[in-house]
């Protein structure tokens, strides 16, 4: 069976992305420190988010989480950012005052109005990702907007909007919904993501 990582900063879902990951047939553990984990033995690696990005951005970084992001990038298997930790695998962050995420994705984060939504997005969608389709929950202020879509393999927006929904560039994936709280199609889209 597949372990799947969850990184664990203090900020986030982990219990229901924990248990998301075991409905969805792999085994999940928890990262609290980046020093203790061997990359090889990880089928993949994912940084959920909630909160206020200048404070879980410091997080990611004083903990040594961002070096491993970094090098798990370079990996073939499927790193995950969902929410605030898409947010963070970008570029520049409005809400952390200007800061720069990781720069593995090519997409800054801006105010929602910036990207045509209402300021705050808190619904259901309905989403085609990568073949598999439903609804999912939305609950974000700021949205990632696309810089250049060269070397992106997969980019949805929100309706007419510039707010991405998700992208994947080789083995990055951004999550701008909670498949951990979307249900079956949460469940189906993990699956998609980690595979068999």
């Amino acid at each position: 069976m597949k372990e799947v990582a969850i990184i664990d900063v203090g900020v986030g879902n982990i219990h229901s992305l924990e248990r998301a990951v075991f409905k969805s047939g792999y085994i999940p553990s928890v990262i609290t420190d980046a020093n203790a984990v061997n990359l090889n033995q990880l089928d993949g690696l994912i940084l959920p988010g909630v909160g206020h990005a200048k404070a879980f951005l410091s997080a990611v970084e004083g903990g040594d989480m961002a070096e491993l992001l970094l090098n798990f990038a370079k990996t073939e298997r499927p790193l995950v950012g969902i929410c605030l930790g898409m947010q963070v695998l970008g570029g520049e962050l409005d809400e952390a005052d200007g800061q720069c995420g990781l720069g593995i994705l090519p997409f800054d984060v801006r105010m929602n109005t910036q990207a045509g939504l209402s300021c705050s997005h808190t619904c259901w969608e309905s989403i085609d990702f990568l073949g598999v389709e439903g609804r999912a929950y939305f609950n974000h202020r700021y949205s990632c907007i696309a810089r250049d879509q060269s070397g992106i393999e997969a980019l949805s927006t929100l309706g007419n909007s510039r707010a991405v929904a998700y992208v994947k560039q080789g083995n990055v994936y951004g999550l701008q919904f909670h498949p951990e709280k979307s249900q079956k199609t949460g469940l189906a889209i993990i699956r998609k993501i980690i595979g068999e």
